[in-house]
């Protein structure tokens, strides 16, 4: 039984890779440099979830970036999330000069991205391109947006479907900027630092690259920047789910988690969501999440009456407190009545 499970992993891997590619996964593994992890400061390390101090520790599941497969992850029992305890690392640098090149070559695109001759757009199925069309479609339900901001967009798909007056985009890549400005005539800014002038603020697959000393941070500045009554769509893997499978030995075989930092369950993703001032209208809920007794009762109450859905990506949608919601109220009328 096991040699035929492996024999089938094997043939999904050399579906997906060439034997080259294999080749120089494993050789790029074996050669990755690994930083030496200080006892003392793994000890300090407490959750910035829940505070909790009572941690475990397991290897990073790397699979082809060098930057990543010397490195550790912490994880917390009491919420789920499980995070790098390296804050220094320097994303930045990562995601402006060597994300695209790395995870997402399409993205440097010879001609107009959203032009006919690129083959993305005859592909029965493409999960980022997707999925940014299923966003535009929910973020509709609320109305009409004046002012919205893609946090880390990319190529802008949701951009490309989403309907605001006014689109703006945080995106660190350089690759896409000639995309966002030229064809989808996005405004670019460099920060969260207008407050309450977003009507609508995305962040597809973000949150979980940014390290742990800083996603409560990033949550107050997207909270700042929405105006009273502004909605959050938030996306990020079902990360607690994804390890559980990597720690049992059963991680499907092409799986590629780098670049993540942060690895969240709805529980961890909503107590930090709700302590930052947010309200909950929606939710995925991870099978941790529904699962684990101990935090049942908490979760409950800060879910409220929000819309749940088991299993998937945790997709949440968020609203800032106070303002007018009579678009709000209209959209979810069209939906269900």
């Amino acid at each position: 039984m096991k040699k035929a499970v492996l024999k089938r992993k094997q043939s999904k891997l050399l579906d997906k890779y060439s034997e080259e590619e294999l080749i120089d996964v494993i050789e790029t593994l074996r050669s990755s440099p690994s930083p030496v992890f200080m006892l003392e400061a793994l000890v300090q390390n407490r959750c910035t979830c829940c505070g909790n101090t009572d941690l475990g520790v397991s290897r990073y599941p790397a699979f082809n970036s060098r930057f990543f497969a010397g490195l550790i992850l912490m994880h917390c029992k009491s919420c789920g999330l499980v995070w790098v305890p390296v804050p220094e690392l320097d994303l930045d640098h990562f995601y402006t000069h060597h994300y695209a090149r790395e995870f997402r070559k399409e993205r440097i695109f010879d001609g107009d991205f959203y032009g006919p001759e690129n083959p993305i757009w005859a592909r029965k199925q493409h999960k980022v391109r997707d999925r940014g069309q299923r966003h535009a479609k929910m973020l509709a339900e609320y109305g009409t947006i004046e002012r919205l901001l893609d946090v880390g967009c990319g190529e802008g798909f949701f951009l490309h479907q989403a309907k605001a007056k006014e689109k703006y985009a945080l995106e660190l890549d350089e690759n896409v900027h000639k995309i966002l400005t030229d064809e989808l005539k996005v405004t670019l800014v460099s920060g969260l630092d207008r407050p309450e002038f977003y009507d609508a603020i995305v962040t597809s697959h973000v949150l979980e690259h940014f390290t742990y000393d800083g996603i409560r941070t990033k949550l107050a500045e997207i909270f700042s920047s929405l105006r009273p009554g502004g909605r959050y769509l938030l996306e990020v893997p079902a990360g607690t789910d994804q390890l559980a499978l990597f720690i049992a030995g059963d991680r499907p075989s092409a799986q590629r988690l780098e670049p993540h930092t942060l690895f969240f369950s709805t529980y961890s993703l909503v107590r930090l969501l709700t302590e930052t001032g947010f309200e909950i209208e929606f939710a995925a809920l991870c099978k941790f999440s529904r699962s684990t007794p101990e935090i049942a009762e908490d979760l409950k109450a800060r879910l409220g009456t929000a819309r749940l859905r088991e299993g998937g990506a945790l997709e949440i949608i968020a609203r800032k407190p106070g303002g007018d919601d009579r678009k709000g109220v209209a959209g979810l009328l069209r939906k269900f009545l």
